[in-house]
């Protein structure tokens, strides 16, 4: 990667303008003997030209410093990328005694790469300041090929991060295909789920509602982190509590084996991050309303039933992947008709507004709301986060993840 950015011959080209005293051809001569690559200048515009072209050093003579030709140079130094420092060496005229050298000498001191030299010098001298010069822009040339290394390196790591987005986001949206309304009998189901960050919906955040003979399961879980690991390790616990429930639909042993299935799949490396998971677990027989509830570190799940206040079902457990041993409680309620069961991730319940959060305590009250009104469950979902996110100032801190569940349609 660094071969391409090597200097070329023309960058180490030592640049002369010396329009009287010591012709320029001269003056190469001598320096060529040196070992110098020297290139002959016949005017400041064409030594300006060669200086943006790429070269190693200037040898200018005082009088070639016209006004206008030191502020043709000074334009080209000041245009200089952050990398450059370029070396001037300059031919001084003797004793420096006239008001035109004292301006000529000010004003190339202010160039920070730049060394004067008096007249008359001997040869010797001149060579040990070129090579001064030119070991200076060697040492630049060095840190362009650094700057541009890192530059490639950045744009590699945004193009992999890029992919990776993209393969992330994609698996997702695929894993958050939600099921028809009515594809179940006796239950009507819709999800609501809104990223962090809107331009990339990307996160540990998932829902999963799937059958298993009379019965529906439904779940929500928020697995720890952002981003790629997030998203496959979300696909890993999502499909693996699919399987573990279609052999066992029991919410609080279903839970209990998942968490082994974490803790037995987790690196061994203790510095990567924790395979960590909130979980919540609803089975509801379709026939009867019957419904068995466990929780693994998530929001309490909310029961509205109709022509009653929204209230919270409790039942405890920890996160999935935090102890080997964890054991699940139970929660049962039976769903009468028109009653809608409510799973969310904390993403709604923290959402804040100064110091305050949202809190279940909201949740339940935004609920209580959309539920009076009557309408639709797609409607009550969508006026739920629609309040939250208004309590939060119109965004939301994390990813929120809605599922609720209306038996008896």
């Amino acid at each position: 990667m660094t071969g391409s950015t090597q200097p070329t011959p023309s960058d180490t080209r030592v640049l002369v303008l010396t329009p009287t005293g010591r012709d320029s051809a001269t003056t190469c001569a001598v320096l060529q003997e040196a070992g110098f690559q020297a290139e002959p200048c016949p005017d400041m515009p064409a030594l300006c030209a060669s200086i943006a072209d790429g070269a190693g050093a200037a040898l200018l003579a005082e009088e070639a410093l016209t006004p206008h030709a030191l502020g043709a140079l000074s334009t080209v130094i000041k245009a200089q990328p952050a990398w450059s420092d370029f070396p001037i060496v300059l031919l001084s005229s003797s004793g420096r005694d006239t008001h035109e050298s004292g301006r000529i000498l000010a004003e190339i001191d202010a160039f920070t790469n730049a060394a004067i030299l008096e007249r008359p010098l001997r040869k010797a001298t001149l060579v040990s300041a070129l090579r001064v010069a030119l070991r200076s822009r060697r040492r630049q040339y060095e840190m362009r090929s650094y700057l541009r290394d890192l530059a490639l390196l950045e744009q590699e790591r945004e193009d992999l991060l890029g992919q990776q987005r993209h393969i992330a986001e994609t698996l997702q949206r695929t894993l958050l295909k939600a099921p028809a309304p009515d594809a179940f009998l006796n239950l009507e189901v819709e999800t609501q789920y809104a990223p962090a960050w809107t331009e990339a919906m990307i996160g540990g955040d998932f829902f999963d509602v799937f059958a298993i003979g009379d019965k529906v399961a439904l779940v929500v879980g928020d697995v720890v982190g952002k981003g790629m690991r997030a998203a496959s390790m979300m696909a890993e616990v999502k499909f693996a509590l699919r399987a573990i429930v279609m052999q066992n639909p029991n919410p609080a042993q279903a839970l209990a084996q998942l968490n082994r299935y974490v803790l037995a799949a987790a690196p061994d490396d203790v510095n990567d991050d924790p395979r960590l998971v909130a979980v919540l677990l609803a089975v509801v027989n379709a026939g009867s309303g019957q419904t068995e509830i466990a929780v693994a570190g998530a929001e309490p799940p909310v029961l509205i039933r109709c022509g009653a206040k929204a209230e919270a079902i409790l039942a405890n457990g920890v996160p999935i992947g935090v102890m080997e041993k964890a054991a699940y409680d139970t929660a049962s309620v039976t769903l009468g008709a028109g009653d809608i069961l409510l799973l969310a991730t904390d993403g709604i319940t923290e959402a804040r507004q100064g110091g305050e959060f949202y809190g279940p305590e909201g949740l339940m009250a935004a609920a209580d709301a959309a539920a009076l009104l009557g309408a639709s469950l797609a409607s009550c979902g969508e006026a739920i986060v629609a309040d939250a996110r208004a309590y939060s100032g119109g965004a939301f801190r994390d990813d929120v993840c809605l599922l609720l569940a209306r038996w008896g349609v």
